[in-house]
């Protein structure tokens, strides 16, 4: 895989994959969720009461849209690029692993006379 440089190009190729799904998809579920949220506080008159519960639900919508959109965002390819999680830790080659588990049987041999079990 090849590391590219990140340039302006890239963060606002980025930067409008997660703006446009924010807003198209937050939008249509915060209506959604705002009609079913009147309709059940007027079939129970607490209309009155329904601000601070719109706002509760809006933020907590907003949350859950948001992390959707970022999980989407994470899977989408972007042209000629994409974004990978990449680990931060060098991982031993197959080989590596195998020369320091033979280091490490020795090891016990050398200690304890006999070989692990």
């Amino acid at each position: 895989m090849k590391e590219l440089e990140v340039t302006w190009k890239h963060i606002i190729i980025i930067w409008w994959g997660v703006t446009w799904r924010e807003v198209v998809f937050g939008s249509l579920v915060l209506i959604a969720m705002e009609g079913w949220l009147v309709l059940v506080l007027s079939i129970f008159g607490r209309v009155e009461d329904g601000e601070v519960h719109s706002q509760f639900i809006e933020f907590i919508v907003a949350i859950l849209v948001g992390v959707w959109v970022m999980k989407a965002v994470l899977a989408t390819k972007f042209g000629n690029f994409r974004i990978a999680l990449v680990s931060s830790t060098r991982e031993p080659e197959p080989l590596e692993k195998s020369v320091n588990e033979n280091n490490k049987e020795i090891e016990e041999i050398d200690r304890t006379g006999s070989a692990p079990s």
